[in-house]
């Protein structure tokens, strides 16, 4: 149960995140359609894969974006993808140094 609650989550804040790099980069597309996206790149994370764990997720985020955005060219779903990327880094280390902080 708490797997489901954390891979919900998870999804909703990557989901929110890639909204947020749309915006930044321009890109227009469905809410419902970003989010089914992170949902869909979040179960991919979950296959245990050698030497493709974290690289597959990514590939599969950039396919269903392609296909479900509308966006002229594929470097501006690349660029909004590690911009994606590069702020849930951003708020992981935020999480993590504020609950480090806290104890």
């Amino acid at each position: 149960m708490n797997t489901l609650l954390a891979f919900i989550i998870y999804t909703m804040i990557f989901g929110v995140i890639l909204l947020i790099s749309m915006k930044l980069t321009g890109i227009h597309g469905s809410v419902a359609k970003v989010f089914a996206a992170s949902a869909i790149a979040n179960l991919v994370s979950l296959i245990p894969v050698a030497l493709l764990g974290n690289i597959l997720p990514f590939i599969v985020l950039i396919w269903l974006l392609r296909k479900w955005t509308i966006c002229s060219t594929l470097p501006d779903i690349i660029f909004m993808v590690i911009v994606a990327w590069g702020l849930r880094v951003i708020l992981g280390f935020l999480v993590i140094s504020s609950l480090l902080n806290s104890v």
